[in-house]
């Protein structure tokens, strides 16, 4: 809101500027302005908070070596944007195909960064978003896993569909470490 309402007050002070002046610039050059005073008094807004986006730097997602739900998250995403039947089936049959996922530990590294939801980095997506996409897929493994029959092509397709992009998905953690950052005031 704030980001808005300056943005708005340096776009409308450009525009009077320049109906005032004989000789106006593009009005590239009036956005532009605009964007950066926006920019400037949102990180002001922050620095006033006393951290950035209301973080706490003493939170436990902030240590130099995160939490172990993180770390596992980590691993546990990578194996989340491949999803086989294969590798579902050798999960239920104690056969570990590729690196290991704990679907507990996956889970409990997405609570711990809930502390960042509502608190997007300037530009990048709300971690709420992401979070609850990562948890969806969570879910829906464990469920192919623990289900009484193994999966089907089907279910994986399902799994994929509900999965979107495979890339993007892997590339969503950009959007949840810069708001870890913000969060943290690095």
């Amino acid at each position: 809101m704030k980001k808005s309402a300056f943005g708005a007050m340096a776009l409308g002070l450009a525009v009077a500027t320049t109906a005032c002046s004989t000789h106006a610039p593009s009005p590239n050059t009036y956005i532009d302005q605009a964007k950066s005073a926006a920019a400037q008094a949102d990180q002001a807004g922050q620095q006033a908070a006393g951290g950035a986006l209301g973080g706490d730097p003493s939170s436990p997602i902030c240590a130099a070596s995160g939490t172990p739900g993180m770390q596992s998250l980590f691993i546990g995403l990578q194996v989340l944007a491949q999803p086989s039947v294969d590798y579902v089936v050798g999960v239920r049959n104690g056969q570990q195909i590729g690196p290991a996922l704990d679907i507990a530990a996956v889970n409990q590294g997405i609570q711990d960064y809930r502390v960042l939801d509502g608190h997007p980095a300037t530009g990048y997506k709300d971690p709420k978003v992401i979070l609850d996409q990562w948890q969806d897929l969570s879910d829906r493994m464990a469920a192919m896993i623990d289900a009484p029959s193994d999966p089907t092509q089907a279910d994986i397709d399902s799994y994929k569909a509900a999965m979107g992009d495979q890339q993007a998905l892997i590339m969503s953690q950009v959007d949840i470490g810069v708001a870890k950052d913000y969060y943290c005031g690095k």
